[in-house]
């Protein structure tokens, strides 16, 4: 049982390795066309620019036929402009070539099933894609299925939304939240990155710290009563070190810790806040690296709420079956000392 344990606490860690990758990323999404370019100028020209490491706004501009030059092939794409630097937009994702440079204007990226319908193959980087009568040259390609075109932006273009990296994962979210919201107003939608990977962190550590006293438990249970005492005492001191060490390095940020504890309406605003951004992502997810987000969060959280609640039910069954088993050797003793009496009587 404790291999098996042993065995799924890695799996979910690996989880958290990769969910680490996102930590840094920050999108806000607004209504369409609501970014100018001048006030994304303005904030990259800007000191507040040192508080992000990559920077970019992208818009969608829906489907758009595409024809790759070398097969004749012709596809429907769904298509994106970006301006500033793609890697904020698509993050770890991308999987061959590169992403296009700021002053480029002829180079594009395509999804790999983009690559694969317009050219037979993923590996497309190098290769021709005329999109509305210009022509394009395909500079990296991205992960995913779903039919993407991403292309430089035009001058004067609106956008939909920021992507951004933070320099620093000590840094506040909410003060950059505030910071790109003075440039750009309030959005519609935020998608914190730090908030999945230290809520699925603290999750696993609470999994963690679950598994510990579990262990300490059955082994303690059917010892002597100063044994069994010592160790539910270790085990539970050992579960409460395990949890307190999973916030502290977690990164979660001051903003999620109220000014005094009993301050019982900001956990409730906390609550709800949260709860919307995760029903909003759940719902959408505009781009691949958002869906990474989504679907390995999501795969944290079942995992780790599963395996507390296998443990929390082994306990039990444990608990049951000894207690079964003590009243029926009871009762057996008993029944035996009536019959030895009965024989004497």
């Amino acid at each position: 049982m404790a291999a098996l344990l042993l065995l799924v606490d890695l799996w979910l860690f690996s989880r958290m390795s990769v969910q680490e990758e996102f930590s840094e990323h920050l999108s806000m999404r607004f209504r369409e066309g609501t970014i100018s370019e001048g006030a994304f100028d303005a904030f990259m020209e800007s000191r507040s620019k040192e508080e992000f490491s990559l920077a970019a706004v992208w818009k969608s501009d829906g489907e758009a036929a595409a024809a790759a030059k070398n097969t004749g092939r012709r596809e429907q794409l769904k298509c994106y402009r970006i301006k500033g630097q793609p890697e904020a937009v698509f993050g770890v994702t991308l999987c061959l070539g590169r992403y296009f440079f700021q002053d480029e204007e002829d180079a594009c990226l395509l999804d790999q099933k983009a690559a694969q319908c317009l050219f037979g193959t993923e590996d497309a980087v190098g290769n021709i894609v005329e999109l509305d009568g210009k022509k394009y040259q395909v500079a990296g390609i991205l992960s995913g299925g779903r039919m993407v075109c991403a292309i430089p932006a035009d001058k004067g273009a609106a956008f939909d939304g920021i992507a951004v990296c933070r320099a620093s994962s000590k840094q506040s979210v909410k003060n950059s939240i505030k910071t790109l919201e003075m440039y750009f107003g309030n959005a519609d939608e935020v998608i914190d990155g730090q908030f999945y990977f230290s809520s699925a962190y603290i999750l696993f550590a609470l999994n963690l710290a679950v598994t510990w006293f579990m262990i300490c438990f059955l082994i303690g249970f059917s010892a002597s009563r100063p044994v069994k005492i010592l160790f539910l005492v270790t085990g539970g001191v050992f579960a409460v070190l395990i949890l307190i060490m999973g916030i502290r390095f977690s990164g979660l940020g001051r903003e999620y810790l109220p000014t005094y504890w009993s301050d019982f309406e900001f956990y409730e605003n906390l609550w709800r806040e949260k709860a919307d951004a995760v029903k909003q992502l759940s719902r959408h997810q505009e781009f691949w690296q958002e869906q990474l987000i989504w679907t390995r969060w999501l795969q944290a959280v079942i995992g780790n709420l599963v395996l507390i609640g296998v443990q929390i039910l082994t306990v039990y069954v444990t608990i049951d079956i000894t207690r079964s088993m003590q009243l029926h050797t009871r009762k057996g003793m008993h029944r035996k000392r009536r019959n030895e009496d009965g024989s004497k009587a």
